[in-house]
């Protein structure tokens, strides 16, 4: 047993312990370097005492992995510094040279780097294919690709992938499926349960909620987990002690924010549906939108992210974010407060300008990410920017 350390992980605390601790020390030399020639340590539950260096475990840390994969309905859990920490880290752990994956488009800016521009310099051949179509998937997966990478709803023009027949798909060709799960949250839907593979969140957003940190996590099967636990010790992107805690008080309102975030989502959509200034609305809980029917069959909630294109393009568009009142102009999104940006020109910038159009990113297209306010006052503040174009 490490010296000074008590069994019990909360000491029956309502409020998760913060181990702001970057090491653990041991009664005798010979315990620790037993441990260590055991190779990191991974301790399967809080209360193990086998912790040595905080970038191999910590038992905060260790606590949200587990809260996570419960949401999740995962066998196990890892949190890194960020959302694009873990998406490369899957990267890193299961492509290598020579071999094919696919991307599902569009994609957050940064991810599509990464697959687009970052990997092909090591050998890795990245093919982007529309997932909303499942007939694109499999002529995709004919190629024998090692991954398939999608986000749904993805970013930012909401297309949802029909994950059952995506993983049905995965299943015969022996290809791993990853899902972002970002936009719709564990409460809105458990791409596991559907088939997947590995789940990919930026903690950053929904699930952290306040704007207040930056993290990411996966979540899947304890053989593929582990095998980035490896990755992550090398590599070292870890998400501190302090962050993770954070978000261990995030989890306890998760699901009341992201259902808030919901019916505000539909209820804006609704809203902008009925303006002739507005050209077209991105959502999957409108009738109207051609994934309503699949985003039903496997969503619980259609999330808090609605996108939409004006009249009068680019130039409208702008006028219409720096009029609104009520959001905030700025990059991320799941937050309490409501955001709003132009993807093309801030969270996509990185994706080519003659790329953009062909990976579903209209150049005036206007994400709103929307926050727990009262549903009157946010539509209240949209009908009166409207009304000003």
């Amino acid at each position: 047993m490490a010296k000074g350390k008590s069994r019990s992980y909360t000491h029956r605390a309502t409020v998760p312990p913060l181990y702001q601790s970057a090491v653990f020390d041991f009664a005798r030399v010979e315990e620790l370097a037993a441990q260590i020639k055991s190779g990191p340590a991974f301790p399967p539950s809080v209360d193990d005492l086998t912790y040595i260096y905080s970038r191999g475990g910590n038992p905060t840390q260790r606590k949200l992995e587990l809260d996570l994969a419960a949401l999740e309905g995962a066998d196990d859990g890892l949190v890194f510094a960020s959302g694009m920490a873990a998406i490369t880290a899957i990267a890193l752990s299961f492509c290598e040279a020579g071999c094919e994956i696919a991307v599902g488009y569009p994609v957050y800016g940064d991810t599509y780097a990464v697959f687009a521009d970052l990997l092909p310099r090591f050998g890795v051949n990245t093919t982007f294919v529309d997932t909303s179509d499942i007939s694109e998937v499999r002529r995709a997966l004919a190629r024998s690709p090692r991954m398939l990478f999608c986000e749904t709803p993805a970013n930012p023009s909401l297309a949802v992938t029909d994950l059952k027949a995506a993983a049905r798909a995965c299943k015969r060709c022996d290809c791993l499926l990853v899902v972002d799960n970002t936009f719709a949250t564990p409460v809105n839907q458990n791409p596991l349960a559907l088939g997947a593979d590995l789940v990919v969140h930026s903690l950053t957003k929904f699930i952290g909620g306040h704007s207040d940190l930056v993290g990411g996590a996966v979540m899947g099967a304890k053989e593929l987990i582990t095998r980035l636990r490896l990755t992550q010790f090398i590599t070292g992107a870890i998400l501190d002690p302090f962050a993770a805690w954070l978000v261990l008080r995030s989890l306890k309102t998760l699901e009341l924010r992201v259902q808030r975030q919901n019916e505000n989502a539909l209820a804006l959509a609704k809203l902008l549906e009925k303006y002739a200034k507005v050209a077209r609305v991105y959502y999957p809980g409108l009738a109207s939108s051609p994934y309503h029917r699949i985003a039903k069959k496997q969503m619980r909630g259609f999330g808090g992210i609605v996108s939409f294109e004006l009249k009068g393009g680019l130039r409208k568009a702008k006028r219409f974010v720096n009029r609104l009142k009520g959001a905030r102009i700025a990059v991320s999104l799941g937050s309490t407060e409501t955001l709003i940006q132009i993807p093309a020109l801030i969270t996509h910038r990185i994706v080519p300008e003659g790329v953009q159009e062909s990976l579903g990113i209209p150049r005036d297209l206007v994400r709103v990410a929307v926050g727990i306010e009262p549903t009157a006052e946010l539509l209240a503040h949209f009908r009166q920017a409207l009304k000003e174009l």
